[in-house]
């Protein structure tokens, strides 16, 4: 081994000086020499991959392996374990919150139509398509599927208030209207006592269809009644040359029927939630339902069957016991279920709003039976025969 102050050759440069020489190439590969192995190295172009890359330079590995800790395998497993979790999280909170969504608007419009149902029947029970009618008349429901039925309801005598439950809410209102608006908006003087005088009429009748049971005989007479009184009084007046009509009118003028807000709206109020809970309940304890895909008519009290109808040759005839609620009440009347030659009965349903349409939609109902169903009442029967 050379000591460090042994001499060099001429020739030869002390290792670590900066003189480079002149340049000749024995003094550039000295120079070059003379930075060490690192600079060498790095000067080595990288190995290409059999795949075509890069190949890992091992020094780089083992380095790396040498830097590593035991643990840390563990704890990028770890995090990769909190990297799912917390998407998992993620993903089903956003598919919790979508389906509250959708849940959440189908209740608010169910809300929406069952507050709306139910509203209406106490402002304007009037059994009509867009107003009363599914919750007390019928309601023909079908769905995709070819499945649906036709319910119905009976309906008691105190469904005459119906038209003196919406009057009653007119007039209040109208008068309620004048009480605090400024005079020159105000409805006029005359048109309000026409509408006290409608609502007087509209109770007196509601009264009369209430108590009285106006049929074919008792409706020709109250009509002849009226139209002798009416011809008597025009004829007096054109023999007799006195106004009487106008008279008559004149002296209606100056009875002071001034009701006010409060009589008719509480009339109506009390009438009106009578009505809803009056419809709840026959929708509960009263109510008819035959199946699109059945073979029965049913009766339902509170969900269950306690009448039943089979399919098959019967004869439903609609009538009306009262003309004046006939006319006055939506087609109000009363369906006789018979046998296939008209003789025997076998119910009657009564208080029916429309019941010619109702009838005509049984008889459609009934005019197809379902095969399936009727074999297995065959088969019934025949066992226990």
């Amino acid at each position: 081994m050379r000591d460090d102050d042994t001499p060099l050759a001429d020739d030869q440069d002390q290792p670590g000086s900066g003189d480079l020489g002149d340049g000749s190439p024995d003094e550039s590969r000295g120079a070059l020499g003379a930075f060490g192995g690192k600079a060498a190295a790095s000067s080595v172009p990288p190995i290409p991959a059999p795949g075509g890359g890069l190949a890992d330079d091992p020094a780089d590995e083992t380095a790396g392996q040498e830097d590593r800790q035991p643990g840390d395998d563990a704890t990028d497993a770890d995090d990769d374990d909190d990297d799912g979790l917390i998407d998992n999280l993620v993903d089903g909170a956003g598919e919790v919150a979508a389906k509250t969504g959708g849940v959440l608007g189908t209740m608010a419009s169910t809300v929406v139509k069952q507050f709306y149902r139910y509203l209406v029947v106490i402002f304007l029970p009037i059994p009509v398509g867009f107003l009363a009618r599914n919750q007390m008349a019928f309601r023909d429901i079908h769905d995709a599927s070819g499945k649906g039925r036709l319910e119905f309801y009976s309906q008691p005598n105190f469904v005459t208030t119906i038209h003196l439950i919406w009057v009653g809410w007119l007039v209040g209102a109208c008068e309620l209207f004048n009480s605090v608006v400024q005079e020159k908006y105000q409805i006029s003087g005359p048109i309000i006592h026409g509408l006290e005088w409608f609502w007087i009429v509209v109770l007196c009748l509601t009264v009369l269809v209430m108590g009285i049971m106006f049929g074919r005989v008792a409706a020709g007479f109250l009509l002849t009644t009226l139209m002798i009184i009416v011809l008597g009084l025009l004829l007096y007046q054109q023999m007799g040359d006195v106004e009487v009509l106008r008279r008559i009118a004149a002296t209606l003028n100056k009875v002071d029927v001034d009701l006010g807000w409060g009589v008719p709206v509480v009339v109506s109020a009390v009438l009106g939630m009578t009505m809803l809970l009056s419809s709840i309940w026959q929708q509960l304890d009263d109510r008819w339902i035959v199946q699109h895909q059945g073979n029965f008519l049913e009766h339902e009290n509170f969900q269950q069957k306690d009448r039943t109808i089979q399919k098959g040759a019967k004869t439903f005839i609609h009538g009306w016991p009262c003309l004046l609620r006939r006319f006055l009440l939506f087609g109000y009347g009363e369906i006789e279920v018979r046998d296939s030659r008209g003789l025997t009965e076998v119910e009657r349903i009564e208080g029916i709003f429309w019941a010619k349409e109702v009838s005509e939609l049984l008889k459609s109902k009934f005019q197809s039976t379902d095969v399936t169903v009727s074999q297995v009442v065959e088969e019934e029967e025949e066992g226990a025969s």
